[in-house]
């Protein structure tokens, strides 16, 4: 699993110069979310680990692509002097969140099941996805 995880973002990493360029930064960072909550989706459900791994690789050849947009876009916003800080602020948000997510993703599989959870993963994914339209 892992495997398809990292050769997806490695091809991802190949055509992101590709993609930046030519398509439109907001598109991106929208095919970027739709496609991690589409694979995430595909891979919880499906059967075989070999389409599991598909999903996995898919729902990743975007990421590179999406970063380089979102870390541009940051960049842009936040002023030389501010990077830094805004960097760690964020590095320090994200422990601090990652964790409760998975608390509450365990406690979710408990008590609403693996099927339940995987669907409000996939809509808070697409949920992101459509709040960057605007």
């Amino acid at each position: 699993m892992s495997s398809s995880v990292s050769v997806g973002v490695l091809v991802g990493s190949v055509i992101a110069s590709l993609v930046v360029q030519r398509v439109p930064g907001g598109i991106v960072v929208v095919a970027f979310y739709l496609l991690m909550a589409v694979g995430s989706l595909g891979a919880a459900f499906a059967s075989q680990t070999v389409v599991r791994m598909a999903f996995l690789f898919a729902s990743l050849l975007v990421f590179p692509a999406g970063n380089a947009v979102v870390g541009g876009f940051q960049t842009l916003l936040v002023n030389k002097e501010n990077l830094g800080k805004v960097s760690a602020g964020m590095g320090v948000i994200g422990m601090a969140v990652g964790p409760v997510v998975s608390a509450l993703a365990g406690l979710g599989s408990e008590r609403l099941g693996y099927t339940a959870i995987s669907f409000i993963l996939t809509a808070s994914i697409a949920v992101l996805a459509l709040s960057a339209l605007r």
